[in-house]
């Protein structure tokens, strides 16, 4: 993940795992004053997890909630099987699970620093591939 994120933000960066658990794993990275939190949760339930998360920003953020439309979530291709970038939070959710199958939930913060929101997204992609391929546990 670190050198995922580092072809992207171009400097030194800074790794801390905050828990090694193997079914939670979270870590942070710091670079050009932005920290980047990844958590990655292997499970038979990981879509399960996905949907209702996705459906949750979708009622705060959409038609039920803040609305505003700026900050509904929006999917984003690429990254495991499906996957949601929620602007107002800065946050990409993922999974590379599928109903019914065993894989990993994942999510990625990208708060701090001055960097655009497009860049922010970026750094979250980067991270969220790299700890979907990785975590063990997720197949």
């Amino acid at each position: 993940m670190r050198t995922a994120t580092a072809a992207r933000l171009g400097a030194a960066i800074k790794l801390h795992v905050a828990d090694s658990d193997p079914g939670n794993l979270e870590c942070v990275l710091h670079a050009k004053g932005m920290r980047v939190a990844v958590n990655a949760i292997p499970s038979a339930v990981a879509y399960t997890y996905f949907d209702t998360t996705s459906s949750h920003f979708s009622q705060v953020y959409g038609n039920g909630g803040a609305h505003n439309p700026r900050e509904q979530p929006i999917p984003v291709n690429g990254i495991g099987a499906v996957a949601i970038w929620v602007a107002a939070q800065h946050e990409l959710v993922t999974t590379n699970a599928s109903p019914g199958q065993r894989g990993v939930y994942a999510t990625v913060t990208v708060t701090g620093g001055s960097a655009r929101e497009s860049t922010r997204l970026g750094v979250a992609r980067d991270a969220a591939r790299a700890t979907l391929s990785s975590t063990p546990g997720g197949h």
